[in-house]
């Protein structure tokens, strides 16, 4: 330790040897990226509750990615497009991820009367002659 701190004072660099700023910094960082990866359950459930459909999120997808460009241009530490696509990309995949759990898991529209499902369990099922299913009683 004593070796770098007396690197950095030759080249006229302040330690900054405080255990604060190294917590708060981890702090953030976490709740940022925690905050960052719950995007794609949030979007299933606002989906799931009715409030968003798939096809509204793939349709603003241009707008959610200028809005992770510009949120990730203004939290990262300095100015270099590299570390602001860094924090770009996993938004934009996440908001992708998104739009295809809001796809999957989305609200179901409700069925039209007279359409047939084919999940009836009252309907009888035939099993051929022959297979296990003679034995099963």
């Amino acid at each position: 330790m004593d070796f770098f701190v007396s690197f950095g004072l030759e080249r006229e660099l302040k330690p900054e040897l405080a255990v604060g700023i190294y917590v708060d910094f981890n702090v953030k960082f976490l709740l940022a990226f925690g905050f960052a990866f719950e995007i794609p359950l949030a979007l299933s459930l606002l989906a799931r509750a009715g409030l968003v459909t798939h096809a509204h999120l793939a349709q603003y997808r241009r707008h959610a990615a200028m809005l992770a460009l510009i949120l990730s241009a203004v939290i990262t530490p300095d100015a270099t497009l590299f570390t602001m696509l860094l924090m770009a990309v996993p938004l934009i995949v996440l908001y992708e991820i998104g739009v295809w759990g809001a796809k999957i898991f989305g609200r179901i529209p409700p069925k039209v009367e007279g359409e047939e499902d084919g999940d009836d369990p009252e309907e009888e099922i035939s099993i051929p002659a022959g297979t296990a299913g003679d034995r099963v009683s």
